[in-house]
């Protein structure tokens, strides 16, 4: 067992990121079949206390004075430089220690470790704020809420668990507006996920920047991206410094709080906007959002997206940096983001499914789906300016015009009506064409995991697509108007 565990070491200091994540999520998923049922109930009951303790070592600057230089500190020296009865700190020590979270050398003396030095920093200080201040009380809540709700899901923003732990009426969102600290320890979060570089192999992404550098415009007067409710401008930064020849092409929006009192960024307009309210920046080739969707209930989400589809032209996406929630086995980190958003701020993390769903109640489809973190399941869901119908609103792509073609047949030659094909009554006329639909949503010729018929109006025009998956997941048939 001790070389098991020493090879196990040896890995973890060795590995790069995806195999350090790789190593820890099997030790994770292993510690279940290791727990006594007593095992167990004592870990979900030092859960909180570990948090409250967290909160104890950096409100008194331990973690950071533990951090600052590679010594080894005896509880008396760490009380007379922090303020702390060496009695209550001892006690705090000796509980780290069994906690993994820092070192004891020998009695009474402690050092740092690499957890130590994790929690030293300024964003986890943040992070555990937040979590602690904010989400603790909500967690609180979240048996009584339900019971008072009958166990209903949450879609109203404005009831949540978030709302009787702080006795409020009001969202979690304009709850932070008046709460500066808190509001500043969010902005901090927020900012420490933004460093994924999402970009570098999202093909599409790169064709459309490296053809915006031949592209004859002044500064300024063509968009190429705007990131909507960017916080700090971080992923324009990066844009900026990454494709320089956008300089001046990139739009930072969020809140007035939130921009007001922001540096000036070189290259980047920064300006105030709500996303609730009109995008002014129209036909922008890319409209991003990090992180924004997921924090709304669907009625929420769709205004958000209603606004920036009114603002697009033909050729501008709306690029959704989310996690895209796999149908089983979804990641830890991912149901644990589900779970807070929907206690907090009545939001969700959203499948595959859900997604589509969405777009198309805004008239937008899915064109790709990028998935650049496959740990964590998160993606940018590319939405492109199609009007979609799906099963449930066939009747209106029918109105149109749209009707089932056959190969080789006329109007004249196919007069009557196909009776229950694929779950509908469809009047058959034309020709039609089958190709496969793929996983990426994409057709191609050859292949069939499903069939698109392609569909042709009157004077035997392309008019669109009618599209069966053959997977229930996509609610059978989709229509989309071609463009």
């Amino acid at each position: 067992m001790d070389t098991i565990i020493a090879q196990i070491r040896t890995l973890a200091l060795t590995a790069d990121e995806p195999g350090r994540a790789s190593i820890y999520n099997d030790l994770r998923s292993l510690l279940p079949d290791l727990l006594s049922p007593m095992d167990m109930i004592m870990d979900l009951f030092n859960s909180h206390l570990r948090a409250a303790i967290v909160m104890l070592g950096m409100n008194t600057g331990l973690f950071r004075k533990l951090a600052l230089h590679d010594s080894v500190w005896t509880s008396s020296e760490l009380a007379k430089d922090l303020r702390v009865d060496v009695r209550l700190l001892e006690r705090i020590l000796r509980y780290l220690a069994a906690n993994g979270m820092i070192e004891e050398t020998t009695v009474g003396h402690f050092q740092a470790k690499r957890t130590t030095k994790m929690l030293a920093d300024k964003r986890s200080e943040a992070f555990v704020l937040y979590a602690f201040e904010t989400c603790g009380p909500a967690s609180q809540a979240v048996p009584a809420f339900f019971a008072d709700n009958n166990y209903d899901d949450i879609t109203d923003n404005k009831n949540t668990p978030f709302q009787k732990a702080f006795q409020t009426d009001i969202t979690c969102f304009e709850w932070l507006a008046k709460h500066p600290k808190l509001f500043d320890a969010l902005q901090q979060v927020m900012t420490g996920l933004r460093s994924t570089d999402w970009f570098s192999n999202f093909d599409l992404f790169q064709q459309e920047a490296h053809r915006a550098a031949s592209s004859q415009v002044h500064l300024g007067e063509d968009i190429f991206f705007v990131d909507v409710g960017g916080g700090h401008g971080h992923q324009c930064i990066q844009l900026r410094d990454k494709y320089p020849h956008l300089q001046g092409r990139l739009v930072l929006q969020d809140l007035p709080e939130a921009v007001n009192h922001l540096p000036s960024l070189d290259g980047v307009r920064v300006m105030a906007h709500d996303i609730f309210q009109p995008q002014t920046i129209k036909g922008a080739r890319f409209y991003y959002l990090r992180r924004i969707l997921h924090d709304y209930p669907d009625s929420q989400c769709i205004q958000i997206l209603q606004h920036l589809a009114t603002a697009m032209e033909s050729d501008s996406r709306i690029l959704v940096d989310e996690i895209v929630l796999p149908d089983v086995g979804a990641p830890w980190q991912a149901t644990l983001a589900d779970v807070s958003l929907m206690i907090s701020l009545g939001g969700k993390e959203r499948t595959r499914k859900q997604w589509m769903e969405l777009a198309n109640r805004v008239g937008l489809c899915i064109e790709e789906i990028h998935t650049y973190d496959g740990e964590s399941s998160t993606s940018i869901i590319v939405l492109r300016q199609d009007h979609c119908y799906w099963a449930s609103d066939i009747s209106k792509a029918q109105a149109k015009g749209y009707s089932l073609h056959e190969e080789g047949r006329t109007i004249d030659d196919y007069p009557h009506v196909y009776h229950d094909y694929e779950g509908f009554d469809f009047t058959v006329s034309g020709t039609y064409y089958e190709y496969p639909i793929l996983d990426d949503y994409k057709v191609y010729d050859g292949g069939s995991p499903g069939a698109d018929r392609i569909i042709f109006n009157g004077e035997d025009e392309f008019a669109g697509l009618i599209t069966h998956t053959g997977a229930e997941e996509y609610d059978g048939f989709v229509a989309c108007e071609a463009v």
